[in-house]
């Protein structure tokens, strides 16, 4: 079927998708998710396991329409991207709104202006949130590029015709017995092979590698040349620099030197992060590019924190604690203060508040309160909080801070309501340091 005759869908996140399907296409959609759950080595290849469950749901009925196709209710929770299956493409976005979600994965920039492009032609019926991310990243590794790529030592092993670093000498003396006049050493190259070029190099080889999931006349279309044709040119930037290694996204940290890197480095991240398959069985073949968003607002809420907060509460890199040996380890997603003597600690949320019957008060979930109550002893803080999102307009509901054995416990709302995010987002920052000074 031609790519213009597909139908264009919008869901939120976590939203049931009704699909009519065959038995065949059941089968296609239920491995597809099992195979994007799959893990794999560092070649990409999927790894043999078993007992593999699926991230795609699908829960079927009774309904047969008149092609004896089956009326199934599919979700994939927890996860935003597209997925193309027969002559549809499902855009499925962020439950908070596209609007917010940009907001704060972009740590309160507005890529908007940066990239010119319209909302319309990046959202919904027009296009997907991957080549929202690609404008964005583009942009920064150009701003990099401007600055110069870094260099870094790294460890090389090879046979030269002259003497440099360390010498192995049992091999140079075996090369030298079979008459092979080389010696074999071992040294430090200065070059741009580092770990930190490999993740953005291999961030501009996925945008090369993306294919178009919508169709041929959306607005995006020029866009999307324009973009493959800036990113071959970048990559071309980068050609010391080797493939993507398996702990390369692990192995950087941030220092003056190379401080520049951070938002093409992120971005780079994120667009790696995305998940893309393609699963066929007999004469049914169906795709999806995905993306986990929990871990993307974590991070987001951490650095619009870091960026617009009072500097004496800037959230310092998370800790390991345990409350006493032989416990359970505890890590929240914030720490406020001094790591040692912490003013408080806290976790981020990707939910929205509940409130209990009568609506006047926010339903404080068992787990959400005994995380805090043990990250409270194990950081040996007063101070423990929650940030999660309200889409209900709740506000601050008079059990949204509470005391318990001199422990203050608050709950902190990004209001998705309203349709001004960077108003929501002052909010909140404005309630946290709030409590943080009380």
């Amino acid at each position: 079927m031609k790519n213009s005759e597909n139908t264009l869908r919008t869901v939120s996140e976590n939203e049931k998708i009704t699909l009519y399907l065959n038995k065949e296409e059941k089968n296609t959609l239920e491995q597809l998710g099992k195979e994007l759950a799959a893990k794999r080595d560092r070649s990409g290849n999927l790894k043999t396991q078993e007992n593999i469950t699926s991230i795609i749901k699908i829960i079927g009925s009774e309904d047969i329409n008149e092609d004896k196709e089956t009326r199934y209710e599919v979700s994939i929770p927890d996860y935003i991207g597209t997925l193309k299956i027969k002559n549809q493409i499902i855009e499925i976005q962020p439950k908070i709104g596209l609007d917010h979600f940009i907001h704060i994965i972009e740590a309160g920039s507005d890529v908007m202006s940066q990239t010119r492009l319209s909302k319309q032609q990046l959202s919904g019926s027009t296009g997907n949130l991957f080549w929202y991310m690609v404008a964005n990243f583009l942009g920064e590794t150009e701003l990099l590029l401007k600055k110069g790529l870094l260099k870094g030592y790294k460890l090389r092993e090879d046979q030269l015709k002259y003497i440099t670093g360390r010498i192995n000498t049992l091999n140079t003396f075996r090369n030298f017995l079979k008459g092979n006049m080389l010696v074999d050493t071992e040294y430090e190259e200065f070059t741009e092979d580092i770990a930190i070029n490999r993740v953005i190099k291999a961030g501009l080889e996925r945008v090369l590698k993306e294919k178009v999931s919508f169709d041929t006349n959306s607005q995006l279309k020029n866009f999307i040349v324009s973009s493959k044709k800036k990113a071959r040119t970048m990559k071309s930037e980068f050609y010391q620099s080797g493939n993507l290694k398996f702990s390369d996204k692990k192995t950087v940290n941030f220092d003056r030197n190379n401080n520049y890197y951070k938002d093409s480095y992120k971005l780079a991240l994120n667009i790696l992060n995305f998940i893309y398959g393609q699963t066929t069985i007999g004469n049914t073949s169906i795709s999806a590019s995905l993306i986990k968003t929990s871990g993307l607002i974590e991070d987001g809420l951490k650095s619009y924190i870091n960026s617009y907060i009072d500097p004496r509460f800037t959230p310092v890199k998370s800790e390991r604690y345990s409350a006493d040996k032989g416990s359970q380890n505890f890590d929240p997603d914030l720490i406020f203060g001094m790591k040692d003597n912490p003013i408080a600690a806290g976790d981020i949320k990707y939910s929205f508040f509940e409130t209990l019957e009568d609506e006047s008060k926010i339903n404080w979930k068992i787990s959400w309160r005994d995380q805090l109550s043990s990250w409270a002893i194990a950081a040996n803080t007063k101070k423990v909080l929650i940030i999660a999102f309200d889409n209900q307009g709740l506000g601050i509901r008079s059990n949204g801070y509470f005391s318990i054995n001199n422990v203050e416990y608050k709950f902190i709302a990004w209001n998705t309501m309203t349709s001004k995010p960077n108003i929501a987002g002052k909010k909140m920052i404005s309630e946290l340091e709030s409590f943080l000074k009380g």
